[in-house]
């Protein structure tokens, strides 16, 4: 079974250390090659206006797997994580919902 996540974060040490966009390029790859290299793949990345945050929805083949991508991110400063957990979609969460109400 499937593990997605919903990260909401800003750009790490890393990042800010990039002078040009070839440079941060460069930082996203490592971004990316980390996910790929841990099952995962980016379905959505946007922009929050209302937080100045960047926020992506993963999916990875396990928790394990996020787990591991996160650690691996956040140890090479790439991302200052707001905040990181599970991700459901309403159609999959509304059918729990109902079956906790009764």
């Amino acid at each position: 079974m499937s593990y997605t996540t919903i990260t909401v974060s800003r750009p790490g040490a890393a990042f800010r250390t990039a002078s040009n966009a070839d440079e941060a390029n460069a930082i996203f790859a490592q971004v990316q090659g980390i996910v790929a290299a841990n099952g995962g793949e980016m379905g959505m990345i946007g922009y929050d206006h209302a937080q100045a945050a960047n926020v992506a929805i993963t999916t990875f083949p396990d928790p394990e797997s996020a787990a591991r991508a996160a650690i691996q991110i956040d140890a090479k400063q790439l991302l200052d994580v707001v905040s990181r957990g599970m991700f459901s979609t309403m159609e999959e969460l509304w059918p729990v919902f109902t079956d906790a109400m009764g």
